[in-house]
């Protein structure tokens, strides 16, 4: 597990659709946080995307991310990479120790 600190953005939903068109196109909510470039120019940030699972969503995490909007906080992340086509895609998900104390 990783941790990333940074600016909360907030709490957005995206429509994805999946590859298999026989299944409907769900909904995945996610968080944003803006943060200090990594190797980058002083005052450089990026933004993070992470997504919020079912039972995040489902104990809180969305009125708890919202409420920490514009605050700088420190959330427990972890990534699944998978390969497609020759390529590496990773996909950044809170953990769900996130809202435990």
């Amino acid at each position: 597990m990783f941790y990333a600190k940074g600016t909360c953005l907030g709490v957005k939903t995206e429509v994805i659709t999946p590859r298999d068109k026989t299944k409907p196109p769900f909904e995945q909510m996610q968080i944003g946080m803006t943060a200090q470039k990594v190797g980058g120019f002083p005052g450089e940030t990026e933004t993070l995307v992470m997504n919020l699972s079912k039972e995040l969503v489902e104990h809180g995490a969305v009125k708890h991310f919202t409420d920490q909007k514009g605050k700088v906080i420190s959330v427990p992340f972890f990534v699944r990479n998978r390969a497609y086509n020759n390529n590496v895609y990773s996909t950044y998900y809170v953990s769900n120790d996130a809202l435990a104390s």
